[in-house]
């Protein structure tokens, strides 16, 4: 997991950093706020969504800052470093299931192209 902004964002120590979560459930959201809440950090709910695209375009607008992965970031967004006193955020699991412990060719080639593409993205 990484904090997300705009490229462009900043915020001083002491003030109440914007956040633009996903509604609950979200895996990331709560592993967030209980960091923020560690560090002793000040927050606010500045956006909450039901969609990704929602969220990259608050982040993009800057009306907050997200919790994400690097995964399909889109281009006009960054990955916000220790400048903005943010905290660490924990590691995320992903898991990949299929229905069937031989799957049809289709499913299993699939399953070959997201592990890839996971792969990929994470060098």
């Amino acid at each position: 997991m990484v904090w997300i902004g705009s490229k462009d964002f900043a915020v001083r120590r002491g003030e109440e950093l914007p956040l633009a979560l996903l509604e609950a459930p979200c895996a990331f959201r709560e592993p967030g706020i209980e960091a923020l809440d560690r560090a002793r950090r000040r927050w606010r709910l500045a956006f909450s969504s039901p969609s990704l695209a929602g969220l990259w375009a608050a982040s993009s607008a800057g009306l907050g800052i997200t919790i994400r992965t690097t995964l399909g970031l889109p281009p006009q967004l960054a990955v916000l470093g220790r400048s903005n006193a943010l905290p660490k955020l924990p590691d995320i699991a992903l898991s990949l299931y299929t229905a069937k412990a031989s799957p049809t060719p289709a499913v299993a080639r699939l399953r070959e192209i997201l592990l890839d593409e996971l792969a990929a993205a994470t060098l």
